[in-house]
């Protein structure tokens, strides 16, 4: 008797420890975006957030002819921007020192990490990027867009 009431609570433990697996299920959300202006587009751009690990691929930057014509120096930037302020996710600096006119970047870049996103609840309608160029003569621009985010997955919850 004793032995069957051992192998009962060993079997309900079990049932316990896997319903508990089964209802704190790793949530998975992943996110396309991408913008445009006169100058150049953004495009093939990916958030995956997950439970354990996030990931940001800035995607792609296609710029016109004549964009780059000059530039010596560039950095990228994407933000979130709420009444919470501006919150960086990823920011990349490039400078030729000789002086040469840089060639435009393809590749934005990525990062993955546990807290890339604090403001998750704040990238619908609030995703941008911004490009700041610097020509031969210091002359420095700056370009921000609006990315447009589309949901790929969808999950009930996140925080």
């Amino acid at each position: 008797m004793a032995k069957i009431k051992n192998i009962a609570t060993i079997i309900i433990i079990m049932l316990m420890l896997v319903g508990c697996n089964a209802t704190e299920k790793d949530q998975l959300r992943v996110y396309s975006f991408e913008g445009e202006n006169e100058n150049f587009t953004v495009s093939n751009g990916i958030i995956i957030l997950h439970d354990s690990e996030e990931i940001f691929d800035g995607g792609k930057l296609n710029t016109t002819d004549n964009f780059f014509k000059n530039i010596i120096s560039y950095t990228t930037t994407f933000y979130t921007a709420s009444d919470k302020g501006k919150e960086v996710i990823m920011k990349n600096s490039v400078e030729d020192m000789t002086g040469e006119a840089l060639n435009a970047p393809n590749a934005l870049g990525g990062i993955s990490g546990n807290s890339i996103i604090n403001s998750k609840d704040d990238l619908n309608n609030n995703l941008y990027f911004e490009l700041v160029t610097k020509d031969k003569d210091n002359n420095e621009k700056s370009y921000q867009i609006q990315l447009i985010l589309s949901e790929i997955t969808k999950n009930d919850s996140i925080e």
